[in-house]
């Protein structure tokens, strides 16, 4: 049986109320607390949760990752696109990575291909400590996460992480000669993903980034 996650993993959705919401707004360093959340019960007080903590060390596992996962692909000249996506369900959602691939090289700009022709590497061997350690802490964080305030504030954590690794490989050059570099979500909108636009990529990569995003 092939492993689930060489794949966009998005099967076996909780029964919670959905409490995604279309946009969330960037995480501004807000406290962590929670007041009430609901539950079959009822209402049940909580006590302050901060997972700052766990989704730094998280970051660092990321950033390991990455950089790994970047070396392999450099050496691949066709690769001219690399486009990180972002969990939409923190319940069971990883992170996995989508190239772009031009046979004509070097790679120019008019030849990036759309969106809907990048690749997805299997997770499995490029993010499998980073998958596992979201869902060590969808596990930790089971019960705050009902939270929609919660919910929002750690999404936008896990965002803000995401787009931190992905700009320190660009400082670091990791990237190479791939000239375009991306945040996507599958089936979600969200700010970061326009500010990764500007952050991660040169000025002259910066309209047809915005293109291939956009679609």
């Amino acid at each position: 049986m092939p492993d689930a996650r060489t794949i966009r993993p998005h099967t076996q959705a909780r029964g919670r109320r959905q409490l995604k919401t279309q946009c969330r707004s960037p995480c501004r360093g807000e406290r962590w607390t929670l007041s009430l959340i609901e539950s079959k019960f009822g209402y049940t007080s909580m006590a302050s949760v901060d997972p700052s903590g766990d989704i730094v060390q998280w970051q660092r596992i990321l950033h390991q990752e990455l950089v790994s996962h970047l070396k392999d692909l450099r050496s691949d000249p066709a690769v001219c696109g690399f486009a990180l996506e972002l969990p939409s369900d923190f319940s069971n959602d990883g992170i996995i990575s989508r190239i772009a691939k031009n046979p004509k090289v070097p790679s120019e700009l008019d030849n990036i291909p759309s969106l809907d022709g990048w690749e997805y590497v299997p997770n499995g061997r490029t993010f499998g400590l980073s998958c596992e350690g979201l869902e060590t802490m969808y596990r930790k964080y089971d019960e705050p996460l009902e939270d929609e305030q919660f919910y929002s504030k750690f999404g936008n954590a896990i965002y803000d992480a995401c787009l931190s690794v992905m700009h320190e490989c660009v400082a670091s050059s990791e990237f190479g000669d791939i000239l375009v570099r991306l945040l996507t979500l599958s089936d979600d909108e969200h700010p970061i993903l326009g500010k990764a636009v500007e952050i991660l990529n040169a000025p002259s990569s910066q309209p047809i980034a915005k293109k291939v995003l956009l679609g």
